[in-house]
Parts: C-alpha cells; structure tokens; sequence
C-alpha cells in the first residue's frame, strides 16, 4: 500500500520527534533503532522508508532539537536552567567523544547553536562575547558529564548549582579575575 507525500511527512516527523527526545536524554549509542520506533508506534522496518542510518537520523533529529528554553525568554537563568538538566540534554555527556563521523557533525552542531542561544539570551540584558558564550558552554557540557557519571547526588546537585552560577557570571558579563597565586609564573 503505498502512502500519501503528506502521510510520509507527517511519519517522518514522528520518528524525529522520537528520536530527538530519547538521543537528547539516553544519547546515541544507548538509544536503538528498535526503541525509537516502538516509542512512535512504528515498526523497525519503517525505519528504512525514511533513513537510511541512525547516524542519518540522529543529525538531522538533533539539528532540530531545541536547545535552552523551549520559548524565548530574556530571563538567562531560566535558559541555564533548562541546559542543565542531566535528563534532558545527557546527549551532551554521552555524545562528547563519539567516533562516529555523523554523530561528531551533529554533536558540533548542537554545541554551537547552544552557544549562540546563550550568548543571543545574555545580549538581551547585557553584553556577552562570543568567547564568553563558548566558555560558559563548554562548562555546562562539563558539568552534565560529571553529572552523569556520578551517583552522589549532593555532587551533582552542588555542581549543577555551581556551575548554573558561574555561567551566569560568564554571560552576564561579569567575567572572571585572574587567579591569586602564591608564586610567579616564570620564576625560580
């Protein structure tokens, strides 16, 4: 039987939106083919009607996955808030050192366009660089892989609070001071 270009559409959408949720919160290695397609009420081989991979189908569910708040908000804390939560954005712990080819383009992707979501958020109050964007972004990427890896739940609640804090500071344009050391770099 075969189905219409907008019954296709709208199946196509439906594999993504499964498969943008569960990457987002297991990653790509720990999500299946298999589990995608039973959490859209499809079978497997319906899969290859509209991929032909999973690295295929995971750049293009994670270039659409919304990064930050899901609505514009001008609040950066509220868009912190959002990026650090462990369950919802783990892709970004798990997904850090994938080898595969697909999966390191798409990962980058989203790493960017979270950036830009937390400097263009910050640029809202204040003024926020580039490079202090990026910094805050790869703190959050930090903290969610420490987060995910450790069962000590006062750690991981301290450190998502730390870091949540500290990025704030970052974006909002406070910046940081140069360390205070007990010695001189360059001298004996």
């Amino acid at each position: 039987m075969r189905y219409s270009r907008q019954q296709k559409s709208m199946t196509r959408s439906r594999i993504l939106a499964s498969a943008g949720r569960l990457f987002a919160a297991r990653g790509f290695a720990a999500t299946s083919i298999d589990d995608i397609m039973c959490d859209c009420e499809l079978t497997r081989g319906g899969f290859y009607a509209h991929f032909s991979s999973k690295s295929e189908l995971y750049c293009e569910a994670m270039g659409r996955q919304p990064l930050g708040a899901p609505t514009p908000v001008d609040d950066v804390e509220a868009v912190l808030n959002a990026c650090l939560n462990p369950e919802r954005l783990a892709f970004f712990a798990t997904d850090v050192a994938s080898g595969e080819p697909g999966v390191r383009m798409a990962y980058a992707g989203a790493f960017k366009n979270l950036s830009a979501r937390l400097r263009d958020c910050a640029r809202r109050s204040t003024h926020c660089s580039e490079e202090s964007a990026l910094s805050a972004t790869a703190m959050i990427v930090g903290a969610l892989a420490v987060a995910h890896t450790t069962d000590d739940t006062d750690l991981r609640r301290n450190l998502l609070r730390s870091c949540r804090e500290h990025a704030k500071v970052l974006l909002e344009g406070g910046g940081f001071s140069a360390p205070l050391l007990f010695w001189a770099p360059g001298a004996e």
